[in-house]
């Protein structure tokens, strides 16, 4: 069975065709949040610790979304935001502020006791390599050699090339 993967554009082109039939943002990003924690339900069982990774997009909105799915259906969810909250619009706002539990720093993100971690720190909309904080933190996922389910890519791969932007999850 294989995918396709689809181009920040056509990715863009695909959420504009479901918007015009009548398909919200945050419809969207609801789905795209059950979708993901039902991939992690099928690999941890309940009660299982789950690392939830977001960024400052739409991806870590999904994030956001799929960790408050997971956390209310019994699983001990840590949630890690690099980013800052002021700067979050949209439905990526609304969805972190419907997170119900508390937000931890990359640096007390406590890998290696997870089970699976959700990597919702950048989709395809990358457009720039990974450094600093966030590079640190990918180090640190990769090295921990843990599960990991990306919600679109995995962070660091470029959507429209397919290359690594400085370093990528695996």
């Amino acid at each position: 069975m294989g995918f396709e993967l689809l181009t920040s554009s056509e990715m863009k082109r695909a959420e504009q065709l479901a918007g015009d039939a009548g398909l919200s943002g945050a419809v969207l990003m609801e789905r795209a949040g059950y979708a993901v924690a039902r991939s992690v339900q099928s690999l941890v069982q309940t009660g299982g610790n789950i690392l939830v990774v977001c960024g400052p997009g739409n991806n870590g909105g999904d994030g956001f979304v799929a960790g408050q799915i997971l956390s209310d259906r019994g699983y001990n969810v840590e949630l890690v935001f690099l980013g800052f909250l002021e700067n979050l619009v949209g439905e990526a706002l609304s969805a972190a502020l419907s997170w119900q539990g508390p937000i931890v720093s990359a640096e007390q993100a406590n890998i290696l006791d997870t089970d699976i971690v959700v990597d919702g720190l950048f989709g395809s909309g990358l457009s720039r390599d990974i450094v600093g904080e966030n590079r640190i933190l990918i180090e640190r996922i990769n090295a921990s050699g843990k599960r990991v389910v990306a919600i679109d890519v995995p962070s660091g791969v470029d959507s429209d090339t397919g290359q690594v932007r400085g370093i990528s999850i695996r």
